[in-house]
């Protein structure tokens, strides 16, 4: 150990959720309070939860955490000890381990708008909306700063100018814009203590001297979405700036209650009025990305994304445009960037047995685990790495050396007598390309017999079955209403030099056989009973003894409700749909 037990370093991950701590020696692994290992004053600054695992001490930080870069925070004397017993001690300045998380962006505008008609002939107001962006830290403070960079004469740029300056997280630039096309900018900056971090757009909003629909996204116009999941990306559509006749009763009405419906009856309105149509067409726009949309439905207001699609790549930016107006009329169009991110890995070990003889082999494969975003697509295959502990956290004897299995396939065998009995930990790694998942199988390792005569092992090894007539059953619920009917397999000794001892933790089982290879438990057993849990001991020569057990859930009779209607009331003749959802439980 070194002479002296201290800190290396102490920093802020980029969202400040967590201060990662670095010790000289390592500690015994434990969650505990950040009062029990810091002084009083550093502890205010953290919160209540650190937990220590080897030379890594961490705090995890809440909304009320003050601690900042610069902040001097100090160990409490002689309360963390080392593996030794040696305590630590000293303080250290905390930095941040990266650069701050910037903001996140949440952008809403209309890239084009036209003039109205009559009364309406300015238009439609132009407002700027990044009231959703996000300072992801919860912590930094955030600002926002509008630019306007282009417009169509320096009349209209002065003006513009005067009302970004304002500042604010909307912007209206009201109705009366000259005709022609503004280039805007937004800022996001971020900071706290020293350190900042910014975001910023450029986006453009043209002034049309036609009367077209106003398009406005549900949400922001970049977003990122979980690949295996998909997304939606929904439009409004307002068509009044196209000349129509008064809004409908109905329209009126809906108005100061529900905007978005009472835009479909205009929109419903003016199609009958004029016989024409609208028309919608979602394309890439030029230069971007591409991937393959044939299950797509690409003529639609709202724009589905599947999950995965195929040659949809993770992390690529993907910017798709809709173009929407009535058929021969002059078309409005927005523009939407999408950035698919991959989604975990999922790990997944299946052991051929959880309790194993040490004359046996032991088998498990990973063969389960899977990439969510590739699903059919097996051209990158994932990468295995399995490793062996015993539960102490020492070596696997028969894991490592000449003799032992390869460790890098997806089917992972250790040989017969490769283990001691014992407890060991079985860890699978699948990688693929910068992810990685891990997932965990325990399992415990008997004395097999040795065929030496008086060597009968000291633990006997089983397991229950449940049988449905001439067979083992299939489904894996029991009917109540029937009897069950178990068997007791030993698997390290004759099943007909075992005795057996049935028991349950939640059944009557007082006028039931109990001690036979074989257990019948009567229906009327399982009143009020949703899971049976039953457990079978063995007892063999001399010492030998073990036990298995076996949980069964009871099947039910299905529960179905109804939601109420959505919404509760409407309109008549067409104005209102209706959604009604049922629910079952049971099976």
């Amino acid at each position: 150990l070194p002479a002296n037990l201290t800190l290396v370093s102490a920093s802020l991950v980029p969202d400040l959720t967590r201060l990662e701590v670095t010790l000289n020696a390592p500690v015994e692994s434990a969650g505990l309070a950040c009062a029990d290992v810091f002084t009083a004053e550093t502890a205010d600054k953290l919160g209540v939860g650190c937990e220590v695992v080897g030379t890594k001490l961490t705090a995890y930080l809440t909304i009320e955490s003050t601690v900042q870069p610069g902040d001097l925070i100090e160990l409490k004397p002689d309360a963390l000890l080392s593996r030794s017993g040696a305590p630590f001690g000293g303080s250290m300045t905390v930095s941040l381990l990266s650069e701050l998380a910037p903001p996140r962006l949440v952008l809403s505008y209309p890239s084009k708008v036209g003039l109205g008609c009559g009364a309406s002939a300015a238009g439609f107001a132009v407002v700027l909306d990044a009231a959703g962006s996000v300072e992801p830290t919860g912590r930094a403070n955030m600002t926002l700063t509008w630019g306007v960079t282009d417009a169509p004469s320096a009349d209209s740029l002065a003006t513009v100018q005067g009302t970004l300056a304002a500042g604010g997280d909307v912007v209206n630039l009201g109705s009366d814009l000259a005709a022609g096309t503004y280039q805007f900018s937004l800022l996001a900056q971020s900071t706290f203590g020293s350190a900042s971090a910014n975001t910023s757009r450029d986006f453009t909003v043209t002034k049309l001297e036609d009367p077209i629909p106003v398009l406005t996204l549900d949400g922001s116009d970049a977003r990122v979405f979980a690949m295996a999941q998909g997304t939606r990306v929904r439009v409004d559509v307002d068509v009044s700036s196209v000349c129509s006749g008064a809004d409908s009763s109905a329209a009126r009405k809906l108005l100061a209650h529900d905007p978005r419906l009472a835009r479909k009856l205009r929109m419903r309105q003016l199609l009958q009025e004029t016989g024409a149509t609208m028309e919608y067409n979602w394309t890439f726009a030029a230069g971007s990305a591409t991937f393959d949309t044939f299950s797509m439905r690409m003529h639609s207001k709202d724009l589905t994304i599947p999950p995965t699609p195929p040659n949809m790549m993770s992390g690529t930016t993907y910017t798709l445009q809709l173009s929407a107006g009535l058929a021969g009329s002059t078309a409005a169009t927005l523009t939407v960037q999408l950035t698919p991110e991959a989604s975990p890995l999922v790990a997944h070990v299946n052991v051929s047995a959880a309790t194993a003889l040490s004359t046996a082999p032991l088998a498990m494969t990973g063969a389960g685990s899977y990439d969510p975003d590739a699903v059919f697509d097996t051209s990158t295959p994932l990468g295995y790495k399995w490793a062996c502990a015993t539960a102490a956290g020492g070596l696997c004897v028969g894991a490592t050396g000449t003799n032992a299995p390869p460790s890098d396939r997806a089917l992972y065998v250790m040989p017969a007598n490769g283990l001691t009995p014992g407890d060991y930990v079985f860890t699978l790694t699948v990688t693929k390309d910068t992810r990685e998942s891990k997932a965990v199988a325990n399992v415990r390792i008997v004395q097999g017999s040795t065929g030496v005569p008086g060597s009968a092992p000291t633990v006997i090894v089983g397991s229950i079955s449940r049988w449905c007539g001439a067979s083992e059953c299939t489904m894996a619920e029991h009917n109540p209403t029937t009897n069950m009917v178990l068997m007791a397999h030993p698997d390290n000794v004759p099943a007909t030099e075992v005795s057996y001892t049935w028991s349950s933790s939640n059944l009557n089982l007082a006028s039931v056989v109990t001690n036979g290879r074989t257990l019948v438990v009567p229906a009327d057993a399982f009143a009020d009973v949703t899971l049976a849990s039953i457990t079978v001991a063995m007892g063999g020569a001399g010492d030998s003894s073990g036990d298995a057990a076996i949980s069964v859930p009871m099947a039910q009779v299905p529960q179905c409700v109804l939601d109420d209607p959505s919404p509760l009331q409407g309109f008549a003749f067409g104005g209102t749909n209706f959604t009604v959802v049922g629910s079952c439980a049971g099976s």
